[in-house]
């Protein structure tokens, strides 16, 4: 036998598939997707059949989950949060940035006011000045 269902191994000298333990190892658990035995449950593994320790990979965003849906997720890795089942990126930064921005732009148009408003007194000013020098030539005529 050289062929095993993906979840077992092949037991050498037996020619007959097995699970880790069968293969006389303290190491129970088996990765469905890899072709190797561990002792240790893996983070972001979920059990296919808990009873004969078979596991498969989360979706990458999980920490841990019940199947490799992305929406499966029980828990996230650092930067994500969990919403309905699947592990979303965290976007704080792009809310400080918002705010950022908006304040630049009540920044400018303040200024922009302060300008406009500056120039026509100014303007105002001038043209005073202007018909007061009319004036005075008018009268000086």
């Amino acid at each position: 036998m050289s062929y095993c269902n993906e979840s077992l191994y092949i037991i050498q000298n037996k020619n007959e598939c097995g699970l880790c333990k069968d293969l006389n190892t303290d190491k129970p658990y088996k990765i469905i997707t890899g072709n190797e035995c561990l002792e240790e449950k893996p983070e972001n593994t979920y059990y296919i059949y808990e009873k004969l320790k078979i596991l498969n990979y989360c979706y990458d965003s999980c920490k841990t989950c019940f199947s490799n849906k992305e929406y499966d997720c029980l828990s996230c890795y650092s930067g994500y949060k969990l919403v309905n089942g699947e592990c979303k990126k965290e976007h704080k930064n792009n809310y400080i940035i918002f705010i950022i921005i908006i304040l630049l732009i009540i920044i400018i148009l303040i200024c922009a006011i302060f300008i406009f408003y500056y120039k026509k007194i100014n303007k105002n000013k001038n043209d005073s000045e202007l018909i007061n020098k009319i004036k005075i030539e008018l009268k000086n005529n």
